[in-house]
């Protein structure tokens, strides 16, 4: 076993296999959460689905003790990485998490989003030491966590402010205070206005800005009123946080492509869904049909299945529907938003990330406890490539196709599909014919490169006419 997290937590020493989490227990705290699983208080927050899978053993890979094992999920998001609708649901759960642990005599050490995973579209919080005897103090401390946590940068995505929001989320150790929070605001004092609109709207957001700061500090004062010794006012506290949760506005950021039909089809239906099947006429499709033959092909092979550019995440979805453990990944906020709610809201097992697998924003942790890189997080059996390598060739980093080749053998440990746009594609000829690259982007170069490090198993033509599937297979995995 390896260790992992980041080795501050004084009442557990964190380690994991390739598919299981161990919480060993140190000595001081053995009995404390012996008696918690003996009164079942973990079986019914599992139940419930506040918390992840968890179970006490007294042995952990020869080793003898008190442990909690858990499953490591095959892929694993940050909050930075959440989409507004994600954030929300994991803020929901928290404090549901809260409000029944104090019915039942305990409270939560913290309110910290990193302690939360999402397995398929369901929060889960894992971190199942930081449940503790109730004591009124740590339960105020935690819920005032919660504000920086998790309440103020919803309040910055929520607001269209989503590019602050994530890059302050990447610092594990980081809050957001509620000063700063107001600051980053439009109307707060770090948003600069321009004559001649100045005075005007200088006034107007500064009403904006005294009523969100008078809502604020009304809050905070009603918090340190309620006295947390009385179970009622605990609950009164969750109840507050709720009607800020339930103020904010659920806010989409529409982009470049968060209106994109993928390969001109729409949504899964429900009868799709439901019988776990799709229908002939999206079969038929050029780009669907050989998929979707290939990924069942492979499957014996492959478990876990990661799609780059997923967009609202289609084939993501089909490829779960196959069988595939899948994570879906676009740098469009809006698209993965929309991905999400679809996935959560018909129980499609597919986790989602906004992040950019090309330069992506990557976890600020300790130096001697690094957070796992992107990379590692999101390396899947199978990878899908569809509709985007004109993009890394042509867009902002000017990928050569070597490049491209290494990108999609680090993110993938077995098999990859990857759709070829010819520079005949009306799309291409429209917005890159101009480019000095344009010349030197073509099929025969392309496959020179990704020959270097994939074997070609299979090719089929694509949707729209003129554009290449291929089935490739890394030559590591083929050794």
């Amino acid at each position: 076993m390896e260790p992992i997290g980041n080795g501050i937590d004084a009442r557990t020493k964190l380690m994991a296999s390739a598919t299981e989490v161990w919480r060993a227990i140190m000595p001081p705290w053995q009995k404390f959460y012996e008696e918690l699983s003996s009164k079942e208080v973990l079986s019914f927050l599992c139940e419930k689905s506040l918390i992840a899978r968890t179970e006490m053993v007294r042995e952990a890979q020869g080793e003898t003790g008190v442990f909690f094992r858990q499953e490591r999920l095959p892929f694993l998001t940050y909050p930075f990485e959440w989409s507004y609708s994600m954030f929300h649901d994991a803020a929901v759960k928290c404090l549901d998490l809260h409000e029944s642990l104090f019915r039942q005599g305990y409270c939560l050490l913290d309110s910290h989003p990193w302690n939360f995973v999402f397995s398929g579209p369901v929060p889960l919080w894992v971190d199942v030491t930081s449940i503790s005897a109730y004591d009124p103090q740590t339960a105020r401390a935690s819920l005032r966590q919660f504000g920086s946590f998790f309440l103020n940068p919803l309040w910055l995505l929520a607001h269209h402010q989503p590019v602050i929001a994530r890059s302050l989320l990447t610092h594990t150790f980081q809050d957001l205070p509620t000063r700063k929070a107001l600051e980053i605001l439009p109307g707060g004092s770090g948003s600069p206005q321009r004559w001649p609109f100045r005075l005007a709207a200088k006034f107007a957001d500064a009403q904006k800005s005294v009523s969100r700061t008078l809502r604020e500090m009304v809050f905070d004062r009603q918090l340190a009123r309620l006295d947390l010794n009385r179970s009622d006012d605990a609950l009164r506290a969750i109840a507050m946080f709720r009607r800020q949760l339930a103020g904010l506005p659920r806010t989409v950021e529409k982009m470049q492509w968060t209106d994109y039909v993928q390969a001109g089809q729409e949504a899964l239906t429900p009868a799709e869904i439901k019988h776990q099947k799709l229908d002939g006429a999206r079969l038929a499709n050029q780009k669907m049909g050989p998929l979707v033959a290939w990924l069942e092909k492979i499957r014996p092979e492959c478990a876990t299945l990661v799609d780059l550019a997923c967009n609202k995440g289609l084939y993501a979805q089909t490829a779960s529907m196959l069988g595939y453990q899948v994570a879906g990944i676009d740098i469009d906020e809006g698209a993965v938003e929309s991905m999400y709610v679809f996935n959560r809201d018909h129980k499609l097992k597919v986790v989602s990330a906004i992040n950019d697998c090309v330069a992506p924003l990557e976890a600020c942790g300790m130096v001697t406890n690094p957070m796992p890189a992107f990379a590692r997080r999101v390396q899947a059996d199978c990878g899908l490539f569809l509709a985007l390598i004109h993009h890394l060739y042509f867009g902002r980093y000017q990928m050569s196709f070597e490049n491209i080749s290494r990108l999609a053998a680090m993110l993938v440990k077995k098999y990859a599909v990857i759709e070829f746009v010819p520079p005949t594609d009306s799309y291409l000829a429209e917005n890159y014919q101009s480019s000095p690259r344009f010349q030197a982007y073509d099929q025969a170069a392309f496959m020179a490169a990704i020959q270097r490090q994939f074997e070609i198993e299979a090719t089929a033509a694509s949707f729209p006419e003129g554009r290449t599937l291929w089935l490739l297979k890394e030559k590591t995995a083929a050794l």
